[in-house]
């Protein structure tokens, strides 16, 4: 399998200009021509200066890692590009005010904004899933250490392609196991082994069994794999707003725990309701 990162993020990039343009397009048409109690139209040269600032947007969403975004789920994923998009958004009105003064078209960017927010997250699904389907989606990775964990995480990978981790191997210290093949990924040996991959394979998931035993010390140095992502024994654990912090060398990772306290269980419950029954109604 080849390393799509570059051509898929290149597609994800240009949809967001898309979308992007065609919002302010459609802002500015009923900017100008359906909203009759507005007593002030937006020239044409305006159009062209919101266009170029716009185009911004998808830049800064680059310099976030949003393409192609490999290893993100789609929850987080769309929590980091609705907080994004309104941040784009808040700073470009502004920057609009303070360049244009009573001449802003604060109006045209809030249309914009409203057209934009939920229509980059569904084109971007859209187009995950086509790129997905036709087999430009996703980088190879090889699964490393515990085999009872490669086999879940081979498992969760292959049913999660939007995720864009594609196993192709497990090395794996399992002597039964090699030769093998464990859902259609081949076990081709021992652990020691994987640095022969480093050549074609960017990425080199590390399943440790039993937290800490397998990346202990310096261990984790030996393998020669641009990216190496550790994951722990903890497969099905909520990690949605976790973060990672160095502890004078130690690596801590923090898990938000906020569900299983009882009264923010509540308060989720009734926002949920409040949402849904208005919906439903």
């Amino acid at each position: 399998m080849r390393d799509h990162r570059r051509s898929a993020g290149f597609a994800l990039f240009v949809l967001d200009q898309l979308v992007l343009s065609g919002s302010l397009m459609l802002a500015f048409v009923v900017r100008n021509t359906a909203l009759p109690f507005v007593t002030s139209t937006i020239p044409s040269s305006q159009l062209y200066y919101l266009s170029v600032e716009l185009a911004l947007i998808p830049l800064v969403f680059h310099l976030l890692r949003f393409y192609p975004g490999y290893g993100v789920a789609p929850a987080e994923r769309l929590r980091r590009r609705v907080l994004a998009t309104i941040l784009s958004f808040m700073a470009l009105l502004v920057w609009d005010y303070l360049a244009a003064g009573e001449r802003s078209s604060r109006g045209t960017i809030l249309l914009a904004f409203l057209c934009a927010m939920p229509a980059g997250v569904i084109a971007e699904a859209i187009a995950i899933r086509i790129l997905a389907k036709f087999g430009h989606w996703g980088t190879p990775v090889i699964l490393v250490g515990d085999s009872n964990l490669c086999r879940q995480l081979g498992t969760m990978l292959r049913r999660q392609p939007e995720l864009g981790y594609a196993p192709v191997a497990i090395c794996t210290d399992d002597p039964p196991l090699w030769g093998r093949r464990i859902d259609d990924i081949p076990v081709v040996g021992p652990v020691r082994i994987c640095r022969l991959f480093a050549r074609k394979i960017s990425t080199c998931l590390i399943a440790d069994g039993t937290p800490g035993a397998f990346i202990s010390g310096s261990a984790y140095t030996r393998i020669p794999f641009k990216n190496i992502i550790w994951i722990p024994g903890a497969v099905g654990m909520a990690s949605l707003h976790s973060q990672t912090h160095d502890l004078g060398g130690v690596l801590g990772i923090e898990l938000k725990n906020n569900f299983r306290i009882r009264h923010h269980h509540h308060i989720k419950r009734m926002l949920d309701l409040a949402i849904a029954i208005p919906a439903l109604l």
